[in-house]
Order: structure tokens, then C-alpha cells, then sequence
């Protein structure tokens, strides 16, 4: 076998064994582009209210509702939805337009824009926008 066979047999086989690790690791490299997010459900808290009772004395009540915490609102409030693509199911987000009423304790009501059921970002390590792929850590 002369040098140029050699030479050419060596570099098929390092480029098949390149395409093997890379197509093998594809979906590796692929979340390790996302932006790495975690997420959680939006806790149902206690908050005060005032009222005039039939006789008309002011009293105080509470009333349970969901909340989110105070700090979170310093930012754009993001929603984790999965959706398929490729045959996969994927964590995507959307920009959550929310309504807020009372605070308490840290936290504020949410009155509309993010249900029950719904995953909240609360962190992540870059910069997120509406219908982002992200990886959930």
C-alpha cells in the first residue's frame, strides 16, 4: 500500500469517526446552546383584605390567591409551555402579560395572565424572548 492510499484511508476513517460523535452527541450540543432555565408552579398565598361587615365595623379577612414573588416582577415574566418538534417534546416560553393586585409577605397577587397550572421562569443564564427553546434544569 503506497502513502496516498494510507493517508486517504486514515482521513475517511477520522471523518466518519467525527460525523459518528457528532451525530451521536448532536442533542447534547444542541441544549448546551439553550438558555438553561428553571422553572416553578406559582404557590396559592394568603392575603389580607378589609371589609365593612353588615353591622359597620371595618374587619379584616384574608383570601387565598395566587402569587408570585415580589422580585420576580423586576423583570419580563416568562411561561414554560412544551410543544413537539422533530418527533421531541420541547420547553419553549412565552412573554406573560400578568395583572397584579395586593402584596404580602414578599409576595403579589396575580390576578390574570398566568393560571394555576402554569410553570414560571425564575432563573436563567441568558437573556430569554417569546417562543424561545430553552433547556429545563
Amino acid at each position: 500500500m503506497n502513502t496516498k492510499t494510507l493517508i486517504s484511508i486514515i482521513v475517511t476513517v477520522l471523518f466518519f469517526a467525527a460525523m459518528l460523535f457528532l451525530t451521536i452527541s448532536a442533542r447534547a450540543i444542541h441544549n448546551a446552546s439553550l438558555p438553561q432555565v428553571t422553572a416553578e408552579k406559582l404557590p396559592s398565598v394568603q392575603f389580607p383584605f378589609e371589609y365593612t361587615d353588615e353591622s359597620g365595623n371595618e374587619m379584616t379577612g384574608t383570601k387565598s390567591a395566587l402569587a408570585i414573588r415580589t422580585e420576580l416582577l423586576d423583570s419580563d415574566i416568562f411561561i414554560l409551555y412544551q410543544r413537539e418538534k422533530n418527533g421531541d417534546m420541547r420547553y419553549y416560553v412565552r412573554l406573560a402579560e400578568i395583572e397584579t393586585g395586593a402584596e404580602h409577605n414578599g409576595f403579589t397577587e396575580v390576578l390574570s395572565g398566568i393560571g394555576y397550572g402554569d410553570k414560571v421562569v425564575i432563573s436563567t443564564n441568558s437573556e430569554l424572548y417569546d417562543a424561545c427553546e430553552v433547556f429545563l434544569l
